[in-house]
């Protein structure tokens, strides 16, 4: 969040951290942890000015397994149709807000490897657009700790 400090103020967005601050799970920590930062930038680019960014972090426990869910919710505008079935190929990217053009520009490489991150914990990723905006969620299940 610090990293994105300039956009969140430029924007004036709103930062919703999740109530817990982390949780231990089993897993490669920082590809995991890499795979949220990608999230939670296009969360912060594509979110309305004066808008609000929403971070969840669940853990269930099922029998031997916890299953993990990171969950990263804006106030955007809804992807188009079109993109929603290419987000995860390399090199496609959306064109950022007005609001966020003084933000890195993309290389178009972030979801995609969100997805491989999340192929190699035997998880998913999933972006829907909502009512209030988008939604990217991460689902991975790992012995638990």
């Amino acid at each position: 969040i610090q990293e994105r400090s300039p956009t969140i103020h430029r924007q004036q967005i709103t930062v919703v951290p999740p109530g817990q601050k982390r949780f231990d799970c089993q897993g490669d920590k920082v590809l995991i942890s890499q795979a949220v930062a990608n999230l939670l930038d296009n969360a912060i680019s594509f979110c309305q000015q004066h808008g609000e960014v929403s971070i969840r972090l669940t853990s269930q426990k099922n029998g031997d397994l916890t299953e993990y869910q990171v969950r990263i919710h804006n106030q955007g505008e809804p992807i188009p149709q079109f993109a929603l079935h290419k987000l995860y190929d390399r090199f496609f990217s959306l064109p950022r807000p007005a609001e966020a053009q003084g933000s890195s520009k993309s290389t178009g490489l972030g979801l995609s490897f969100v997805k491989e991150v999340m192929k190699l914990h035997h998880g998913t990723v999933t972006v829907e657009n909502t009512q209030s905006g988008v939604a990217a969620t991460l689902v991975w299940s790992a012995p638990r700790i």
